[in-house]
């Protein structure tokens, strides 16, 4: 959700000038005779940005998206602050994260996702970052594009986001996590074991609302069996986005008569623990649609 700016710039007779607070930009200012109106940071073309799509469906995460703002972004913690988002496969870890950076893009002037899986994929991602700040010189430059991002963070006066995404553990990560700077670091792992203050639970959805999530998405009228379905799943969206759509495109409802339908074979649980119909949603192939619900 990006703010707009004040269209036109200042008026003659006013300054304009930076607020920064902590080492973080707060945006500018409009400085007058009488008045003084923050202005939110405009949005600046060329700069940075590395993100996936904006999540077109969201429930249920307004409170965690709040607490993780409240960590990242205000009291006095120093800079930069690291939160890792970590919770089981499927929870929702990189949608909250991705809806926060976009969010927030007009708050910051580098948006970075890195995905972490593994280490070549975190250098090459560096060296991009790298060429578009101007800290490289492209594939011949002998310099470390780690080593020089970082250099270019920790030396911004204006505030950034990074985040690096399906983290195996804070060891594989610990040493491509800038160490200085205005910015914010993101985190999501479905390891749990992170340093003290940075861990953040991401848990699944509330079974109600799973169910009111399938309803909207789905048109359901019958919400027990919306309910039943968010149950069967586990209460893990990226389960329920799966089936949602599968449905969705087979049968334009969540009918009962489909849930029925599922035979009680033991198969891969889309959830912890999870057996029976909701394990059988992960290798569905019959009614015209495919819903392997691969959990990651």
């Amino acid at each position: 959700m990006t703010s707009s700016s004040l269209g036109g710039g200042p008026e003659r007779g006013e300054s304009v000038r930076n607020i920064v607070a902590g080492g973080r930009q707060r945006g500018p200012v409009l400085m007058g005779r009488d008045f003084e109106v923050k202005v939110p940071l405009p949005e600046r073309a060329g700069r940075p940005v590395s993100l996936p799509p904006r999540p077109t469906a969201l429930a249920g995460r307004e409170g965690s998206l709040a607490d993780l703002h409240e960590r990242l972004a205000e009291g006095g913690a120093p800079w930069p602050r690291v939160v890792a988002l970590h919770g089981v496969g499927g929870a929702g870890k990189t949608t909250v994260a991705v809806e926060y950076a976009h969010r927030h893009l007009a708050d910051v002037s580098v948006v970075w996702l890195f995905p972490a899986q593994d280490r070549t994929g975190l250098e090459a991602e560096f060296a991009r970052l790298a060429a578009l700040l101007g800290a490289s010189g492209g594939l011949l430059d002998p310099r470390d594009p780690v080593a020089s991002v970082h250099g270019a963070l920790a030396d911004s006066e204006l505030p950034w986001l990074v985040v690096f995404d399906d983290v195996p553990d804070a060891s594989t990560v610990r040493e491509f996590l800038p160490p200085a700077g205005p910015g914010r670091v993101l985190i999501t792992s479905q390891n749990g074991v992170w340093p003290p203050g940075q861990g953040m639970e991401v848990r699944p959805l509330d079974v109600d609302v799973a169910a009111g999530f399938l309803v909207n998405r789905t048109g359901e009228a019958d919400p027990a069996t919306a309910r039943e379905l968010s149950s069967e799943l586990g209460g893990l969206p990226l389960a329920l986005e799966q089936a949602a759509a599968y449905v969705d495109a087979a049968t334009r409802t969540v009918p009962g008569s489909l849930l029925g339908s599922v035979p009680a074979t033991p198969g891969r649980a889309v959830g912890p623990g999870r057996g029976g119909r909701a394990s059988c949603w992960a290798r569905i192939h019959d009614r015209g649609g495919d819903l392997r619900l691969l959990v990651a």
